[in-house]
């Protein structure tokens, strides 16, 4: 994640995290994790991947829904290079779009909503 996801504004417009699990860009602590971060700003759900291992591990936390609240569906890559691709296809993506901006989120809800 980049400087931007810090933005603290959050939308109602339904968007993924694509979250690196190389490195820890969040400084998150046990009160203040990537998962909720990204759902206090509008995410549906995330999408993890890794340039350096096949998968992301998840605290076993995350799989017992009796011990957990599941704040939205988390996937994980499996292999290096589906990460690649995912990547790969994400660079086609108007660079615009490549940052989280809640105000363009929030401008483009309409058409959002209707691709979807």
């Amino acid at each position: 994640m980049e400087e931007d996801m810090w933005i603290n504004d959050s939308t109602s417009t339904p968007w993924i995290a694509l979250i690196n699990c190389d490195k820890n860009a969040t400084n998150a602590t046990m009160d203040n994790d990537i998962f909720a971060m990204v759902r206090d700003r509008g995410a549906v759900a995330a999408l993890l991947y890794s340039n350096t291992s096949d998968g992301c591990l998840l605290n076993l936390e995350y799989h017992n829904s009796d011990g957990f609240d599941h704040i939205f569906d988390i996937f994980t890559s499996k292999k290096v290079a589906t990460s690649m691709l995912i990547q790969a296809q994400f660079t086609n993506v108007n660079e615009q779009y490549r940052t989280y901006d809640p105000k363009l989120l929030n401008d483009s809800a309409a058409l959002i909503q209707t691709a979807i």
